[in-house]
């Protein structure tokens, strides 16, 4: 389904199917209906509070309607629905997002591309402006995330970075597995040296405040494709992993909407990419690590991989980049999934500042966080036998002893948000990608940009 937004009424296609909206009294239901093939009519009750829900049920209604219809050609004049302008937004981003498709590897070349054409409305070319962005983004995290393994290795990652830099203007370095083992990334060159696709880490860096020299630190994990390594997950188990660098999609894709806005902050994202797989050259249980901080780490369980590459890019982050403040964004534990299933997202933090930063952005965006204990109690769990710690600190309170993993290569206390993302990035009933956390990142960091200017 493709959307076509119109300045002005001229020049639409013949045979064009209108859609309206009534409000009436003697229904208590949201009804849809063709009239005389020519006209959607959607019907609403009298005195219907219109409550985020009810927009986003109306708008998926809508554009189940036209799927389901096989509809060529749809016409919505913006100027004529009698919607209040923060429910018209709410219900044309909805409207957009519900029309995603994923058929990038469908032969349908019988099946019928529909096209809707929005008229805009001239009071909301602001706003429209904003969704387009924000719509864009979320379509284009949910693509990459979409995106097979087989074609979504790190260095097809980035390529596709390297092109949002130079239609950005962005910074943009790579780290080639030579660079990583120069910097003593050890971490990440073990996950990902039982692949012939090599390990790169990527930073991307914005700067949209001349007037300061701090950064907003993003880490996203970027496991292109996760096996478990030779602690190797059932056929079920992996089906999904191509999902394993749905943090490295999200950040990619908040720094996009950042620049696009032209927000005011700086910026600096770090996205460590590998393929944790099976071969006479990937790293083993029982092996011991030294990371780029120093600290060695005994390998109990080669499918928590993640914490040990994030590990490199935290300590990497904390000490060669100038940020205050930083999160990491990763399907990290399968812990998190078990506990909070696809509805809500596990936050763990140093700071009870930034955490209340977040949770205002959730409120914003709707999206459900719920913040977990950083209990020092649990570090017993990860402390090594024969390393300094561990990577797995087994099934009791994992969930919990992987995010005081990560806080060891903090290096200086710097404040910190993790967010693990297993349970939001796919959805369970289709196998395809939510597009969840976009707009709940990107707001909290636009409230970040206004909170530096205010400063």
């Amino acid at each position: 389904m493709k959307i076509i937004f119109l300045k002005e009424r001229k020049n639409l296609p013949q045979k064009i199917i209108t859609l309206n909206l009534e409000v009436l009294e003697s229904i208590n239901t949201i009804n849809l209906y063709l009239k005389d093939n020519a006209n959607i009519v959607v019907q609403l009750p009298v005195n219907t509070d219109l409550s985020k829900d009810l927009i986003i049920s109306l708008s998926k209604k809508c554009i189940n309607f036209i799927k389901n219809n096989t509809f060529e050609k749809i016409f919505i004049d913006l100027n004529k629905l009698n919607l209040e302008i923060v429910n018209m937004e709410l219900f044309l981003k909805n409207l957009i997002l519900n029309s995603y498709e994923f058929n990038n590897y469908k032969n349908n070349n019988n099946k019928i591309k529909t096209e809707v054409y929005i008229l805009e409305k001239k009071s909301l070319q602001e706003v429209i402006s904003k969704i387009k962005i924000q719509t864009n983004t979320i379509k284009f995290v949910k693509d990459l995330i979409n995106t097979p393994a087989n074609d979504m290795k790190p260095d097809n990652f980035i390529d596709i970075a390297k092109s949002c830099s130079e239609r950005l203007n962005l910074d943009i370095n790579i780290f080639s597995e030579e660079e990583i083992l120069k910097n003593n990334m050890n971490g990440i060159y073990s996950v990902g040296k039982g692949s012939v696709n090599k390990s790169q880490v990527l930073i991307l860096k914005y700067k949209g405040n001349d007037l300061s020299n701090d950064s907003f630190g993003i880490i996203g994990k970027g496991i292109t494709f996760d096996s478990g390594g030779y602690s190797l997950k059932s056929t079920s188990s992996m089906i999904d992993m191509k999902n394993d660098m749905g943090g490295a999609a999200i950040s990619l894709g908040v720094l996009c909407a950042i620049v696009e806005e032209k927000l005011e902050i700086n910026i600096t994202v770090i996205i460590p990419l590998c393929e944790n797989m099976i071969s006479n050259e990937a790293y083993k249980p029982g092996d011991i690590i030294k990371m780029m901080s120093g600290l060695t780490v005994e390998i109990e369980n080669t499918d928590c991989e993640g914490r040990v590459v994030l590990a490199d890019a935290i300590y990497y982050l904390t000490t060669k980049e100038s940020i205050s403040k930083f999160l990491t964004i990763a399907t990290l534990t399968g812990g998190a999934y078990n506990t909070f299933g696809e509805y809500m997202i596990p936050i763990f933090s140093n700071d009870d500042k930034f955490y209340e930063e977040i949770l205002n952005a959730s409120m914003q965006t709707n999206e459900l966080i719920w913040r977990m204990p950083l209990e020092k109690m649990y570090k017993k769990f990860i402390v090594g036998n024969l390393a300094d710690l561990k990577n797995s600190g087994g099934k009791i309170g994992g969930l919990i002893s992987s995010a005081l993993f990560l806080n060891e290569f903090n290096n200086g206390n710097k404040s910190w948000c993790h967010l693990d993302i297993a349970g939001n990035v796919i959805n369970s009933s289709d196998g395809l990608a939510f597009g969840k956390t976009v707009e709940l990142i990107f707001n909290l960091i636009k409230n970040e940009a206004k909170l530096r200017r205010k400063t």
